[in-house]
């Protein structure tokens, strides 16, 4: 009678073993995949992509959790922090909207951190997550090649992808944000170098790193972001110094020369660059560049293999080793160069170009703009300081940053991210959710930290100088709203923790029971993100019939994906529009007080309320001026006042018909 239920429970045992290494693979694939996608669509920034990727993950944990006998293996006080803190967050960010007055913001941030904690908890319950940690520098640097190897073609080869340049003529495509292809052109530098350095990697695998950095380094000069160089540049140098791989020398001198070809191609490519590169002579200088990066790829791969053959031939000559001092100062003395040429080299090589050219020192549209960008992050701090001076415990509230720069903005630029993780946190969420960010964010470094020992020092070495990377760079700009760079981060950290947590706990198994309610609970999860992410495609697909003026279609669209989602507010306008079209002006001035109440400061709404009111040919004055109050240097507002303050209801309609909308 005691037999049976033992065997039954070693054989569920037996068979969880047996599944946890296809468990382990498929998460693994799992991610880049997740990324790819959220790469595709815009680095995952719109709600849509953000909520079908969570639903996934949350879908994926509840499968693990209900087939693996043992989820909770990896469980101890660091992951246990990091994830509390995480989930804190999201909480924190979710209940900010009782104060900031906008549920549907709270909400779509909300879904955002809920994504990162699904990764984190994901990669921590991995059944071996040691042997997961060998794998993710690979697979993040698969994606990085990838996103940016299209992005590339889509400049140097636009017969073969197709793309939809930026007006400023940075590379920007498939992220949408150049900063952000940018830091994950920076971040798969330092990925492959740590490949084409360890010699524990499969030498296979080492060429192709070493191959690919050229071209990541061509992608990274077309973005124009310095702010990524810098990143990248003490992520690599943090990785020599810290993971001192054997075949760091090696990977420096087979890549750097050829790095520099093509940074320097990429930045002479000024037509590539432009803001219309579609001449025949863009096409022409865009080949002459795809065949540039392809030389240096295959030169940089080349000269690896040869540098590795006669590595293991010197290896097994009698040669004198240098003493320690002499390698220590060989050592600091390439780290230097390498951080000088790392740093300088886009700034040397448009220098070149512009003498070349004859147009002196300082010249180029994209020197010019990385310098007003950087002055312009000084005023989004200061707006988020102030808000933060004004609530200091809880900041005013998630998405209100964008509300706030539109009262406050000292120039007519239209922003809604502060281009400061730190800074933002602190503005919309005050202390308490900056400490929150900083536990996890402090729990994660930690847990790289912890690694830097034994053999595996330079892997160890490799997530903690990319997580640096990030973090930097996520102190300028708004690395944390593109979830196609940032979620490595938590993949890695998940697996971290979770082997540091190994070492602190013993083997576990989790209960049926206790499974049951885990699995029950992700899946419950997966219902909010879902939600929003189908309430999004509807709006989207509203916004484009209201645009083609097929309003039956988008009044339809529009109330369904209210039905979904009833605490957003852009469902209601675009029901506010349609009604106004059809002559119901009542239900118009009634739907957009609708989508008033659920975002009272928005001053899109506030001026769409003037504008049906107008149609209508009721006064639209009070609605202009609370318009102007929200948003004093916006010129479609201007431009509504002088229209619209003076007439009679005739004049109102009629200048009503011919008003731009600031649709969603």
């Amino acid at each position: 009678m005691i037999t049976a239920p033992i065997r039954g429970r070693d054989a569920e045992q037996a068979a969880s073993r047996r599944a946890t290494p296809a468990l382990d693979a498929a998460t693994i694939v799992l991610l880049p995949a997740l990324t790819v996608y959220l790469g595709l669509n815009a680095g995952g920034y719109f709600a849509g992509d953000t909520g079908w990727a969570a639903a996934v993950l949350a879908v994926a944990l509840a499968g693990r959790i209900a087939v693996s006998g043992g989820p909770l293996a990896n469980r101890g006080w660091p992951l246990a922090v990091a994830g509390t803190g995480l989930a804190l967050l999201a909480t924190w960010t979710l209940v900010s909207a009782s104060w900031s007055e906008d549920q549907g913001v709270a909400l779509l941030e909300f879904d955002r951190v809920l994504l990162y904690l699904l990764v984190l908890l994901l990669f921590g319950s991995l059944g071996d997550p040691r042997s997961a940690l060998r794998y993710l520098p690979a697979g993040f640097a698969v994606v990085a090649v990838f996103l940016c190897g299209i992005g590339l073609a889509s400049r140097t080869l636009p017969d073969l992808w197709s793309f939809a340049p930026a007006s400023d003529g940075k590379l920007a495509y498939p992220i949408s944000y150049s900063n952000g292809l940018g830091i994950l052109a920076s971040l798969g530098v330092v990925a492959c170098l740590h490949l084409a350095s360890w010699e524990r990697e499969h030498p296979v695998v080492r060429l192709l790193a070493a191959a690919a950095i050229p071209l990541l380094a061509a992608t990274l000069a077309l973005t124009s972001s310095d702010g990524a160089v810098v990143a990248g540049a003490a992520g690599a140098v943090l990785y020599a110094v810290l993971g001192r791989p054997r075949g760091l020398l090696a990977a420096l001198i087979a890549t750097a020369p050829f790095v520099a070809l093509a940074v320097h191609a990429a930045v002479g490519a000024d037509l590539v660059a432009a803001a219309e590169p579609t001449t025949a002579a863009a096409a022409d200088e865009g080949r002459d560049l795809a065949r540039t990066v392809g030389f240096a790829m295959l030169a940089s791969a080349g000269a690896l293999g040869l540098l590795m053959v006669l590595g293991r031939r010197l290896a097994r000559a009698d040669l004198p080793r240098p003493s320690r001092p002499a390698r220590v100062t060989i050592a600091l003395a390439l780290v230097i160069v390498l951080a000088a040429a790392v740093t300088q080299l886009p700034d040397a090589a448009r220098a070149i170009g512009d003498e070349l050219e004859g147009t002196g020192p300082g010249a180029g549209d994209r020197s010019a703009v990385a310098v007003l960008d950087g002055q312009n992050r000084i005023e989004y701090w200061r707006v988020a300081l102030d808000a933060f001076e004004e609530e200091p415990i809880t900041g005013t509230g998630v998405g209100t940053f964008g509300e706030r720069w539109a009262r406050e903005r000292p120039f007519p630029e239209s922003v809604d991210e502060g281009h400061s993780l730190y800074v933002e946190t602190l503005g919309e969420l005050g202390l308490v959710g900056a400490a929150l960010l900083a536990l996890v964010l402090g729990a994660i470094t930690a847990a790289f930290v912890a690694f830097l020992r034994g053999a595996s020092r330079p892997l160890a070495a490799a997530m903690l100088s990319t997580a640096v990377a990030w973090l930097l760079h996520a102190g300028i700009d708004w690395d944390w709203e593109l979830p196609a760079v940032t979620v490595w981060i938590f993949a890695f950290g998940g697996c971290a923790l979770a082997a540091w947590a190994r070492r602190e706990a013993g083997p576990h198994r989790t209960s049926l029971r206790l499974r049951i309610v885990l699995t029950a609970g992700c899946l419950a999860l997966a219902v909010t993100p879902a939600t929003v992410a189908m309430s999004q495609s509807h709006l989207d697909e509203a916004v484009s019939a209201l645009l083609r003026y097929d309003c039956a279609r988008a009044e339809s669209l529009a109330a369904s994906a209210s039905r979904l989602v009833s605490a957003r507010a852009e469902p209601y306008e675009v029901l506010s529009y349609c009604a106004s079209r059809r002559g119901d002006h009542q239900r118009a001035i009634s739907m957009m007080g609708e989508a008033i109440d659920r975002d009272p400061d928005s001053w899109e709404l506030v001026y769409g309320l003037a504008l049906v009111r107008a149609a209508a040919g009721r006064d639209p004055r009070d609605a202009i001026r609370r318009t102007l109050e929200l948003n004093p240097l916006e010129p479609i507002a201007n431009g509504a006042s002088e229209r619209l303050t003076g007439g009679n209801s005739r004049s109102w309609q009629r200048e009503a018909e011919s008003s731009p909308l600031p649709l969603p």
